[in-house]
């Protein structure tokens, strides 16, 4: 019975100290924007002050991650084309939704410079998607 104890006592405990974590990993990760305070001190600090601003500190650094996250997959849901046309010695780029459009853009402004003699030089643009 006596190792029947500790064994409890460390389940117990465990139990504790899991179902903390978990109550404060989901007040981490609440909507409200946390904002740092700025100093330019710390020696001033206890151990405890700069535990919380670690703390702080981490829980701001994932808040911008999970925005550039959703930032970065509302993105990717618009492809975006670059087209490029050599002619004379010019370069001639233009950006678009999808190839035709930016292919059509950047054979534009081609054919719109003095240099290409309207357009003559004017072909096969290269397009890449970005």
């Amino acid at each position: 019975m006596k190792y029947f104890f500790p064994m409890r006592a460390n389940f117990v405990s465990l139990l504790v100290l899991c179902s903390g974590s978990i109550f404060v990993s989901q007040s981490a990760y609440s909507d409200e924007v946390y904002r740092i305070e700025v100093s330019k001190d710390y020696s001033h600090y206890s151990k405890d002050d700069l535990k919380r601003r670690v703390w702080e500190l981490e829980r701001a650094v994932w808040q911008i991650q999970q925005k550039v996250f959703q930032l970065e997959s509302q993105s990717s849901k618009t492809p975006t084309w670059i087209c490029k046309i050599s002619a004379m010695g010019e370069i001639y780029s233009a950006v678009g939704v999808n190839r035709a459009l930016a292919e059509k853009e950047a054979l534009d402004l081609c054919k719109l410079s003095g240099a290409s003699k309207k357009g003559f030089f004017c072909s096969e643009a290269e397009c890449t998607n970005k």
